[in-house]
């Protein structure tokens, strides 16, 4: 009986810790902004280390730290955000305001949800950072 318990006690603790990671969102972690895309507004092209979120999904909490906010103010204020993430869709709600989120290849793209078709909407790229 000792060996059956000795067996199934160190499986059943791999096995929540493997489950608890699942558990996290792909948005939890250190994002870097490395482009701003816009059709139409001139863009802003972040150098590393200007303009960097936090966001832990958990806490309901994105912290953005932007060292050229007062040349490009259209990237948002360095801040503490209370933070909610949508369950089923990929919309992200701070400061009153919803915006979209998707990945792609590793990258983060966020931009402004709205609920018709708007011709330039600026879209912002991030990269994890490690």
């Amino acid at each position: 009986m000792k060996k059956i318990l000795l067996f199934i006690l160190p499986l059943l603790f791999i096995i929540a810790c493997e489950d608890e990671q699942d558990d996290l969102s792909p948005l939890t972690g250190n994002w870097e902004m490395t482009d701003f895309v816009a059709r139409l507004a001139t863009p802003v092209q972040p150098e590393p280390g200007d303009i960097t979120w936090k966001i832990d999904v958990e806490n309901n909490q994105l912290i953005i730290l932007n060292n050229i906010h007062a040349m490009h103010p259209i990237t948002f204020p360095s801040d503490t955000h209370v933070l909610d993430v949508g369950a089923i869709n990929q919309i992200m709600t701070f400061d009153s305001t919803q915006y979209d989120y998707w990945f792609s290849q590793g990258d983060l793209w966020v931009k402004k949800h709205y609920d018709f078709i708007v011709a330039d909407i600026p879209e912002r790229k991030f990269k994890p950072l490690q």
